[in-house]
């Protein structure tokens, strides 16, 4: 089976503590990229989980082929989560 690439959108606690380790620990799945308004935690993520740090959340969308999580919900986020669908419409 060909493994799904995705990023994650939002690197707080809950990606750290849920998200990330359990998509690392999945054995269809492969984290390319990560993305967060504070960089460092972004790049803290990729350093822990692997892949890489990316600096606009919409690079996710082109190198996993559409296909990301968000890491935390809220009222930036689903901004971000409007703006990622609208592209391939």
């Amino acid at each position: 089976m060909k493994k799904i690439k995705i990023g994650i959108i939002g690197c707080g606690s809950i990606t750290e503590k849920r998200h990330a380790p359990e998509y690392r620990d999945n054995p269809n799945v492969e984290i390319i990229a990560f993305y967060d308004i504070n960089k460092k935690r972004a790049e803290l993520m990729a350093e822990m989980f692997g892949g890489k740090a990316v600096d606009d959340y919409m690079e996710i969308g082109y190198i996993t082929h559409n296909k990301a999580v968000l890491g935390r919900f809220g009222q930036y986020y689903i901004g971000i989560l409007k703006e990622y669908t609208k592209k391939d419409s």
